[in-house]
């Protein structure tokens, strides 16, 4: 069904079991292009230390809802700076009912060249053994 989307080697490179180099949907590569972004703090690469995003700073903090609000707000400005292949549609950050030191980051977007939506729950593990108090 996304096939006019395209395929490209995917990243990081690797070969498949095949022999061959791993492709990847577009869907595929921007989903991956998401994990990247969000798993990289601001500060870590060295030629490029504003690239990632500011969700690091929430590791330890409890997942009040202001926290998830601004833990919204920096996956919104991340993407929007670093992935400008999509249009973010909603980014809703939820508490794991299984894990409570692991926050749900579910984020809606629309491929601009194609208006294709995509979706993609990022889970991002505040650190200790409960992650702090829930509201």
């Amino acid at each position: 069904m996304t096939e006019f989307l395209g395929t490209g080697w995917a990243f990081p490179v690797t070969l498949d079991d095949a022999g061959n180099v791993a492709t990847a949907s577009e869907l595929d590569a921007i989903n991956r292009s998401i994990e990247l972004i969000l798993g990289t703090a601001k500060g870590e690469r060295q030629m490029r230390p504003d690239f990632g995003s500011d969700l690091f700073n929430f590791v330890f903090k409890p997942l009040s809802h202001g926290n998830k609000r601004q833990m919204e707000s920096a996956v919104k400005n991340a993407l929007q700076k670093w992935e400008k292949r999509v249009r973010l549609l909603d980014v809703v950050v939820t508490g794991d009912a299984a894990d409570p030191g692991t926050a749900l980051i579910s984020i809606a977007y629309e491929v601009r060249s194609s208006n294709t939506k995509g979706n993609l729950v990022y889970p991002f593990y505040l650190g200790g053994e409960t992650g702090g108090a829930q509201d």
